[in-house]
């Protein structure tokens, strides 16, 4: 947008978290979630919003309220952190629901542009988040942000423009990922790692149509290893594409979603029974 500068929303941004955050006020930083993410949620030459990008900050919005609805709940429910990228905002609340009078369910993030992950600094995060009770089940993805395009400075670029790359290769995912599961048993959870959802084939942006199978099957292997179970989303959305996507898109329709939400609920609804 001419004559915008971002930094100015920053500093504002910056300020009001160090006003509100000592005093226990929660943040939803729909800044910080959006900057990462201006060529698919805010159309050129405007501040308004595209209608995905309307979409994920509804999502965003409403599971900061479900979130907040879920203080002071029985604190002797299993409490389960789901944490990946904007397919975890998409079904986050559809899980929640699927769980109502069951568990309690959280949700939260991984990383985007950093080349150079702090993965214990994340988990970190995740630990402080489930304070003295902890998580009896963390299910966890990284995987679209690794295969994303980016430019020389990391910062996400459509595939088709020059000096595009994709920022991980499949060695070099499978290298983070290791990492990533190694700070996560200081957990104590029960793990469960959710395999990449689908891109499809004609998807324009940042994220184009790929061998998803160089990412997801060593992550398959890796979790096989590790003795952690696998929640195959992939293999679960690949065959009902068209059903549950929007097209040309890596996100998912509302029903889609709620899709999602049920095959977390098969998987994850046995781990909290045997705890």
């Amino acid at each position: 947008m001419p004559g915008y500068e971002g930094s100015v929303d920053w500093n504002y941004s910056a300020r009001f978290k160090q006003m509100l955050g000592p005093d226990g006020v929660k943040i939803n930083d729909l800044g910080d979630y959006t900057r990462t993410r201006l060529s698919e949620m805010v159309q050129y030459d405007s501040n308004l919003p595209t209608p995905l990008g309307a979409q994920l900050m509804a999502e965003q919005v409403a599971n900061a309220v479900l979130e907040a609805f879920n203080e002071g709940q029985d604190p002797g429910r299993p409490r389960i952190l789901i944490v990946g990228d904007s397919i975890v905002g998409g079904y986050y609340g559809a899980t929640r629901n699927r769980f109502a009078g069951e568990a309690i369910v959280y949700s939260g993030g991984t990383t985007y542009n950093d080349p150079h992950p702090d993965w214990k600094k994340i988990v970190d995060e995740y630990i402080a988040k489930g304070g003295e009770r902890g998580w009896d089940v963390i299910q966890f993805n990284w995987g679209l942000h690794a295969m994303k395009h980016v430019d020389t400075g990391n910062k996400t670029i459509d595939a088709d423009k020059p000096g595009a790359r994709i920022q991980f290769s499949p060695e070099e995912y499978i290298q983070q990922l290791e990492l990533f599961v190694k700070e996560l048993k200081r957990t104590g959870a029960q793990l469960v790692f959710a395999t990449t959802t689908p891109i499809p084939e004609d998807c324009p942006g940042s994220i184009i149509f790929l061998d998803q199978s160089a990412y997801n099957e060593p992550a398959k292997k890796l979790m096989k290893r590790e003795g952690i179970v696998i929640n195959d989303l992939y293999a679960f959305a690949l065959p009902r594409m068209k059903e549950l996507m929007i097209p040309r898109n890596v996100h998912f329709t509302a029903y889609g979603s709620e899709q999602l939400a049920e095959q977390n609920y098969s998987v994850l609804s046995p781990l909290i029974c045997d705890r």
